[in-house]
């Protein structure tokens, strides 16, 4: 399969973004197939946009022989994608679950941007504030589950008031909750999933 080239560049007038259109996978290691499509934040598209680290470390059995090649179907294209992101797009995407052959729409700076023209990169950071404050909701990405991470979601999900436990404290001591840029996408997000 070809390296993925980008149509074109994104409408600044239309202030455009790309979108991937995720398919849905029957197991982990079912390759990842999408679409890329363009779309005008003027017209107000759903979307979820992901806020993930780009070199995040993975060690999950689950996707010990998971390639990290994201398949765009439309152009019989791919792009390498990184450990971290590939694990997020597997544990995120839709489960084949027939009838339904919903689609995870998601943008994603790594592949949404065109990371090799850095005109549109230096636009599409620039925007990346509308981005998150339009997204439907922003998807937190902090890592497969790992050291009871599983149970610290779900307690800090169950609980109001409680004393953190050791698990919650290794969550929060993730990478993600040390990049630059996590406040910008938590405050502009209308919804934190």
């Amino acid at each position: 399969m070809a390296p993925y080239s980008y149509s074109r560049p994104l409408d600044r007038a239309k202030n455009e973004i790309r979108l991937l259109r995720i398919r849905p996978g029957s197991s982990m290691t079912d390759d990842l197939q999408c679409r890329i499509d363009y779309a005008s934040l003027h017209e107000h598209p759903v979307f979820s946009a992901l806020s993930y680290t780009w070199n995040g470390k993975v060690n999950d059995p689950a996707l010990a022989h998971a390639p990290t090649v994201l398949h765009i179907i439309s152009n019989n294209a791919s792009i390498e994608i990184t450990p971290n992101l590939n694990a997020a797009l597997r544990y995120l995407r839709p489960k084949c679950s027939p009838p339904l052959d919903e689609e995870l729409i998601l943008w994603v700076d790594a592949v949404c941007i065109n990371q090799e023209d850095n005109t549109e990169k230096a636009w599409q950071v620039a925007q990346m504030q509308r981005v998150y404050s339009q997204a439907s909701r922003v998807i937190v990405w902090l890592g497969p589950p790992a050291d009871g991470s599983n149970i610290a979601i779900n307690t800090l999900l169950a609980m109001r008031r409680f004393a953190l436990r050791a698990s919650i404290a290794k969550l929060l001591s993730r990478e993600w909750w040390g990049r630059v840029w996590v406040w910008q996408e938590l405050v502009m997000a209308k919804e934190v999933v």
